[in-house]
């Protein structure tokens, strides 16, 4: 987070959960995606997604940028969720490249293939031009894998635990493996 902070800045940044700021889409477009993002959010309200779209803004890191900017940003639409139950899909114009980062609350239920089949579902349409399309098409496959993940966890709960060191040892890591050694 370091390195990002010092590309991209320590302030933070004021979002809704469509931000075209590339301009790829037509009003009518992103309408058709902010109701896709609205109905993401009635199935799933524990979470929230959104999109940012840029034009260089990432400078060529897109996923730093991206986990940069989930960190940093904070949604103006989104009630009540912080942003480690989030997902922000970017997309930057310039490189022709799109990146989907989560937040730590989804670690458990998302992978990194998981990310490569969203983003593969998409591809196509953002090749032709129509990001709208393809936004749509990713957030359907992400709807579908969230709710695959939802009934796994729902049959076997310990699975999806998220695995994080006890709180005596978050910040004293030698201190932690000591303890484990003993």
């Amino acid at each position: 987070m370091t390195e990002a902070v010092a590309r991209y800045g320590a302030g933070s940044e004021v979002l809704r959960r469509m931000s075209d700021g590339a301009g790829l889409m037509k009003s009518r477009e992103r309408m058709r995606v902010e109701e896709a993002l609205d109905a993401f959010a009635r199935r799933f309200p524990q979470l929230f997604l959104a999109v940012r779209t840029t034009s260089g803004q990432a400078d060529g890191q897109l996923r730093q940028f991206g986990f940069w900017l989930l960190n940093r940003a904070r949604f103006e639409d989104v009630a009540g969720k912080g942003n480690d139950a989030g997902i922000l899909l970017v997309i930057d114009a310039r490189s022709k490249s799109a990146a989907l980062t989560w937040g730590y609350r989804l670690d458990p239920y998302l992978s990194e293939e998981d990310s490569f089949l969203c983003l593969s579902r998409a591809h196509s349409y953002w090749i032709d031009g129509n990001f709208a399309d393809g936004i749509l098409r990713l957030v359907e496959q992400l709807g579908l894998i969230l709710a695959k993940r939802s009934a796994q966890a729902r049959r076997d709960p310990g699975r999806f635990e998220r695995r994080m060191a006890p709180p005596s040892a978050i910040g004293q890591p030698g201190r932690r493996n000591r303890e484990v050694a003993e």
